[in-house]
């Protein structure tokens, strides 16, 4: 049995409400669920349906499915805490990210392996 839910996937084909009305139906009432990967993955009205019913304890979300317009019903739940999906929004994070794309770059042109690569096959 799981107590928090955490989503962390890109948004595609296969992940589009990958957590839909019958999986979360799936989880006990005490779970809490935590989606910082996209809005789309989950499906808002389950989602909601649940956490009015009190069959999920509570959500915690940085992205929903139609940003930035916030569904009232969201708001309007106590047990519901949102956040902008910006982490990364200050001025070390932003420094640092701009850092690492430059020795990134700087790598690649020396003919090496950029070390942050993420997708196989690129040389």
């Amino acid at each position: 049995a799981i107590d928090i839910l955490t989503i962390h996937t890109p948004l595609n084909d296969d992940s589009r409400d990958l957590l839909d009305a019958r999986r979360i139906a799936l989880m006990r009432p005490h779970v809490y669920l935590i989606n910082t990967s996209r809005g789309g993955v989950v499906d808002e009205d389950a989602m909601v349906e649940a956490l009015a019913e009190g069959r999920l304890a509570g959500a915690g979300l940085d992205v929903w499915r139609h940003e930035p317009e916030i569904d009232p019903r969201l708001l309007a739940l106590s047990n519901v805490v949102m956040t902008p999906h910006m982490g990364s929004a200050t001025y070390e994070g932003r420094f640092a990210t701009g850092e690492k794309v430059i020795a990134n770059i700087r790598m690649w042109a020396d003919g090496h392996r950029p070390p942050d690569q993420v997708l196989e096959g690129w040389a």
